[in-house]
């Protein structure tokens, strides 16, 4: 079993998820960052950029497409590596999904906590991103919050960055 761990920030458009994942990248010296938002099929962000929910069938290939790009990322890299990934991840079906990933010692959730309100005014205050401040609301009717999931550490995201990864590395 190769020795690379996998680390998932999940959550809502807006929650911060790139920006905790750069940040860990950054702190682990063996971290390699992936933007699940570039794995998206291009008909999923054209629907995003129309302001068009994504739906469970247009999820299912792009945590396909995930899935695979984590493995075949584990299989080339070196032992003792962290692969942190970026995925919305909002229903416990789509997380289980995910924990079918191979070639891994452990798979973690990484998940940003925040308002509705204040992740909005987040996305509000973004620049050329296609997930605008109206689509929030359709992430959040769909999210199953991970209640009872061990493997998923919650950090508030009204704190800085630094205590943010300072909290996620004491908790790994």
């Amino acid at each position: 079993m190769a020795k690379i761990k996998l680390l998932i920030v999940m959550g809502p458009s807006g929650c911060g998820k790139t920006t905790i994942a750069q940040a860990l990248a950054n702190r682990l010296s063996d971290g390699h960052y992936v933007e699940g938002d570039q794995l998206h099929p291009q008909s999923n962000i054209d629907k995003m950029s129309n302001a068009i929910p994504l739906d469970d069938d247009d999820r299912w290939p792009w945590l396909q497409s995930i899935r695979q790009h984590c493995e075949n990322n584990a299989i080339q890299q070196h032992d003792n590596q962290y692969l942190i990934v970026t995925c919305s991840a909002l229903k416990k079906i789509y997380r289980n999904q995910l924990r079918q990933i191979q070639h891994f010692q452990w798979i973690k959730f990484i998940f940003p906590q925040g308002s509705q309100q204040l992740i909005g005014q987040r996305i509000e205050q973004r620049k050329d991103h296609y997930m605008k401040a109206n689509m929030l609301q359709s992430q959040f009717e769909c999210f199953q919050p991970p209640i009872n999931e061990n493997d998923v550490i919650v950090v508030d995201i009204e704190q800085s960055i630094d205590i943010i990864i300072d909290e996620i590395l004491n908790k790994l």
